[in-house]
């Protein structure tokens, strides 16, 4: 009797030890481990991302409203918004990013950015890593805050999978909340499934196409669609571009404004 008591208590002891370890568990913090910066004779760099870092689960159904904002896409004018960024000196750099946590609503409510002054309502809210500043060569490796609208049932807006990595224009960082936007020059360039990044890597338009990338891309067609957080709605893709002829084309752009990356 006395034995089977001991067994008991083992038993229950090691449930309870795996719980704390597993169960309860602290979410897992994005440390300079979770990337690798390499850089060849020329000094252009190569990222990996080593399969080192557990992302926390993701249920997109927890963000899904009753009711949806319809919108119309407006016919896309890159000079009217290159203008509006040379304008009002918004933007910060282009950056690479991973998506490495999705908020629910709940946790979004308690977040120092939630319904900031310059946002709208109806966003889902992201922890990011800015991985790598392309423009100004630097690496950068800081998670933020990052916020896109939650109109799901269309083609340019559904919402990210944690693991996602894409390349985007960010606005500076609203201070206090640690919170960057992509700039309206264009949306967010996907990275298809990658563990390295170097400056060939393709990305690709989410949404439209846009006419002043005819030059430096080529049509996305079996990569056509890739899978978002949303079942209903994948994330449609049109053009390809390499990561190297996106930065050389967004140089040139700002020289010819004269935009300045301090």
């Amino acid at each position: 009797m006395k034995l089977k008591i001991k067994i008991i208590c083992v038993c229950v002891a090691a449930v309870l030890l795996s719980t704390c370890l597993f169960g309860c568990a602290p979410e897992q913090e994005w440390t300079d481990e979770n990337v690798i910066f390499t850089y060849d004779e020329s000094g252009e760099v190569t990222i990996t991302f080593p399969d080192n870092f557990v992302y926390p689960k993701y249920n997109y159904e927890d963000y899904e409203m009753e009711s949806q904002v319809i919108i119309e896409i407006e016919p896309y004018d890159f000079d009217q918004a290159l203008y509006r960024i040379n304008y009002f000196k918004y933007v910060d750099s282009l950056f690479l990013v991973k998506i490495i946590k999705a908020f629910t609503p709940e946790e979004a409510e308690k977040l120092p950015c939630y319904k900031d002054k310059f946002l709208e309502n109806n966003m889902i809210y992201y922890k990011v890593v800015l991985v790598y500043d392309y423009l100004r060569e630097n690496e950068t490796n800081e998670t933020m805050y990052f916020c896109m609208p939650n109109y799901y049932k269309f083609f340019p807006y559904p919402p990210y999978n944690v693991g996602d990595s894409f390349i985007a224009l960010l606005t500076y960082h609203y201070e206090p909340f640690n919170l960057v936007k992509s700039s309206d020059l264009f949306l967010p360039l996907m990275i298809l499934k990658k563990e390295v990044i170097t400056l060939d890597t393709c990305v690709y338009t989410q949404g439209f196409s846009i006419d002043k990338f005819d030059s430096i891309s080529t049509i996305a067609t079996e990569e056509n669609l890739m899978e978002s957080a949303s079942k209903e709605t994948p994330r449609k893709l049109y053009q390809k571009i390499t990561i190297r002829d996106l930065i050389s084309f967004i140089k040139e752009q700002f020289e010819e404004i004269d935009y300045e990356i301090n």
